[in-house]
């Protein structure tokens, strides 16, 4: 016979040989104890449950979560600030949202827009300030960005964007875009400046196929968008068609493109390589070092001031002023109170 049914069969014989009050006896002791046990269980489980439930009211008391939100924020005097988010956890006591692929618009009083989106990001209400991280996007009317990290202070109109910065303006009426990259970029939208740090690069590209672009480099780059112009600083470098030049600084004139005036210009220890490509003449290279530089886009040269030296081939050219002419050998010198070329 298995264990279990001899204990069975055992227990039941022992239940008829005892007398009726015994077994009541017996029957009334496990009766108490189990109840005791039942109580002592239920009196724990109810703590827990008082204990977890008391902590939960705490935190739902001061945070709520929430899942795909449209959020809205109205003051008068101020922008409106219009959210999507994925996920959102918003602090009860001081404002302050946590959002999870947050994308949204912001709108002030005149009508003008920044669309923004991110993975991740914060909005602190007592200072008013948007934080994004992680595949950043911000446009703003003629301006687009992208980013590793934003922070933008509202009510001062200040952006600061990080990690890995690209930015793209248009310009149609003076029908050019330019694109620059950087480290680090300070934006304060009242003032139309755009302040550009570390390790600065870009290009401006032209509407119209006939008119080169032009390349350049810098640590420190500020650009001016009322005055479609850029003062670029420190290890500066433009590379237009065949001519790079660099120096310590440097300025872009975006407006002058078909004008009769300098497209850009350079001061301050500057070095020029020119890659002269004369029709039916074998190709060289010219270098010319200056205090100053000028360049034209209109009529495709450079001029170059300060006491200019140029070496070409054999030659040594110097002058108060030497004027270079792309793909061409032809060399204009200005020296004092006489004109001449040389070839």
């Amino acid at each position: 016979m298995r264990p279990l049914p001899r204990l069975i069969a055992l227990f039941g014989e022992l239940v008829r040989m005892l007398p009726i009050r015994h077994l009541i006896f017996i029957m009334g002791f496990f009766a108490i104890n189990f109840s005791l046990v039942v109580y002592s269980f239920n009196a724990n489980l109810y703590n827990n449950q008082f204990k977890d439930s008391s902590v939960s009211s705490r935190n739902l008391g001061s945070e709520s979560y929430f899942k795909k939100v449209n959020f809205y924020r109205l003051k008068k005097g101020s922008k409106s600030l219009h959210l999507n988010s994925a996920e959102l956890i918003n602090n009860q006591n001081t404002g302050d949202i946590i959002m999870s692929e947050p994308n949204g618009v912001i709108v002030d009083e005149d009508g003008k827009t920044i669309y923004y989106s991110g993975k991740t990001g914060f909005y602190k209400k007592k200072d008013n300030q948007l934080s994004l991280n992680s595949d950043v996007y911000i446009r703003h009317e003629n301006t687009e960005a992208v980013s590793g990290h934003f922070n933008y202070f509202i009510d001062e109109e200040v952006m600061h964007l990080s990690k890995d910065v690209e930015t793209e303006s248009r310009n149609d009426k003076s029908l050019y875009d330019i694109f620059i990259n950087s480290e680090t970029l300070k934006y304060n939208a009242n003032k139309g400046i755009l302040n550009y740090f570390g390790d600065v690069s870009g290009k401006v590209t032209r509407k119209r196929k006939f008119e080169q672009p032009i390349s350049f480099k810098s640590n420190k780059l500020d650009f001016f968008e009322e005055d479609n112009k850029a003062i670029l600083t420190t290890d500066v470098q433009v590379v237009k068609g065949s001519t790079t030049a660099n120096s310590r600084s440097g300025e872009l004139f975006l407006e002058n493109y078909n004008k009769k005036l300098k497209y850009f210009a350079l001061s301050d220890d500057v070095v020029v390589n020119q890659k002269v490509n004369p029709i039916g003449k074998k190709p060289f290279e010219r270098r010319a070092f200056s205090e100053k530089l000028e360049g034209y886009a209109k009529e495709e040269i450079v001029v170059l001031l300060g006491y200019p030296k140029v070496y070409q081939n054999e030659d040594v050219i110097k002058g108060n002023i030497v004027i270079l002419r792309d793909d061409n050998e032809t060399i204009e010198v200005d020296n004092a109170n006489t004109n001449f070329r040389l070839k």
